[in-house]
């Protein structure tokens, strides 16, 4: 069982399944056991997601297979079977909304054009999975500012490094 795995009732990765899960994954993932080091992949933020029911997580369809989608600030995890799509390498996500079903589906496109789509969520969830796409888009912008900032300054070095050489 989770219990088993977390430590047992009481240690700071007991709880309900879905709420212990993304705890012990990330744990799990960076060594940790249980020593109250700090984990370098952060637990759920109700600033980065909160689902409409105040959960760090939304239950949906990966395919064939159904789990909990838990939107992180360092990417989003699903689980049952464990996918984990880093932030940084998400190009774009789509969230749309059929007005005659009670789902929405959701497209997660990567930099390498590979796609996830998650169907099978439930449709007040909608707002708070266009909140996490404007995180993720806004994360998407300091991530290409930063990288043209550096480029910049590398072209800008090496014309000053090439015209006081000659």
């Amino acid at each position: 069982t989770l219990a088993s795995l977390a430590g047992g009732p009481g240690s700071e990765y007991s709880g309900p399944e879905p709420d212990a899960l993304p705890r012990i994954l990330l744990a799990a993932a960076n060594g940790d056991r249980g020593g109250g080091d700090e984990l370098a992949l952060g637990q759920p933020e109700p600033s980065v997601f909160c689902s409409s029911s105040q959960a760090a997580y939304v239950g949906c369809y990966w395919g064939v297979k159904d789990g909990h989608l838990y939107p992180l600030r360092e990417g989003m995890l699903f689980f049952k079977p464990p996918l984990f799509l880093p932030i940084d390498d998400i190009s774009g996500m789509s969230i749309s909304s059929d007005p005659r079903r009670r789902a929405v589906e959701m497209e997660v496109e990567m930099d390498d054009g590979t796609k996830y789509e998650f169907s099978q969520i439930v449709k007040e969830e909608l707002e708070p999975l266009q909140r996490y796409a404007g995180f993720i888009a806004k994360r998407r912008q300091t991530l290409e500012k930063a990288a043209a900032k550096k480029a910049k300054k590398a072209a800008g070095g090496a014309a000053v490094s090439s015209s006081s050489s000659s």
